[in-house]
């Protein structure tokens, strides 16, 4: 909650695990040019997912470089703008370009209600319809924390020529930690 609602790093480096990861500084110029966000990295002070996502590139892809974006709550008519901008600045890139989305599903839910609510926004990715997950989310409360970088990956995804997705696997904490009174649920998306 600290910082601009649609945040970019344009500069720098994040000390990893395996190392310094550089910000691609030309690209994170592209998506200011084209996306309606904001220069400003005190919205980065306390956010972690980009901490949890970025080793297991980094471990693919050893000449890793990241445009970490973060997001606050916003209109889906916002979602979309910034979706849209950030499919141009990608379609502009002279490189390869992957979006990450990160994000938990149903927090502190038993194992039987999170896997029902989650099961309503899951539906809506595998339909690619990021207004559908925007608009499900809010109406059923579920609890996903990232779900307007998810709705803006999407939108971008979209714009990018995406015709499906492909779940990896659902699964819960309970199933590491055996206690299914109040799991969190998590999922992992291919979206092509």
């Amino acid at each position: 909650g600290i910082g601009a609602n649609a945040a970019v790093m344009a500069d720098g480096s994040w000390e990893m695990p395996f190392g310094p990861v550089p910000i691609d500084q030309e690209l994170a110029a592209a998506v200011v040019r084209h996306a309606p966000v904001t220069v400003d990295a005190t919205a980065h002070l306390r956010e972690h997912s980009l901490e949890v996502q970025v080793p297991f590139l980094q471990y693919f892809q050893p000449k890793l470089t990241i445009v970490p974006i973060l997001f606050s709550h916003l209109s889906y008519a916002a979602c979309a703008t910034l979706g849209r901008g950030l499919a141009t600045a990608v379609k502009n890139s002279t490189r390869e370009v992957l979006l990450v989305a990160s994000t938990d599903m149903s927090h502190y839910e038993t194992r039987e209600t999170a896997q029902r609510q989650d099961r309503l926004a899951l539906e809506r990715i595998a339909d690619l319809d990021p207004e559908g997950l925007y608009e499900t989310v809010s109406r059923h409360n579920i609890s996903m924390c990232g779900v307007i970088p998810t709705v803006i990956t999407l939108i971008a995804a979209q714009g990018l020529g995406a015709e499906q997705a492909a779940l990896v696997r659902y699964t819960d904490s309970g199933a590491a930690t055996g206690d299914t009174s109040q799991v969190v649920g998590y999922a992992g998306w291919v979206v092509r």
